[in-house]
């Protein structure tokens, strides 16, 4: 499996660039047929609500550039990139 993938992180904030962000993210055969991915791809095809934090096309494609705010987003839901007000800690990090 292969994603090309960078980050930093400091106490307060992580930074992911995803390099080939366009190629679907791998998905480990052993955990493809797992109970938990199989649930999570039938509610997926049938619209059901989930149980994960990212619908299962967030997991596959991910945006090229992350900026999480561990502190006040410790489950890393909000991507912080686009925000103007958090540009300058985008730029002090990378």
């Amino acid at each position: 499996m292969y994603y090309p993938m960078r980050a930093v992180r400091t106490k307060r904030y992580k930074l992911i660039h995803n390099l080939n962000y366009k190629m679907p993210f791998p998905i480990d055969q052993d955990f493809y047929i797992s109970p938990s991915f199989q649930d999570l791809l039938n509610r997926t095809q049938a619209k059901e609500p989930l149980n994960w934090y990212k619908t299962l096309e967030q997991y596959y494609y991910r945006d090229e550039w992350e900026l999480f705010d561990l502190k006040k987003d410790a489950d890393e839901l909000h991507n912080l990139v686009t925000v103007q007000s958090y540009q300058v800690s985008s730029n002090q990090i990378s």
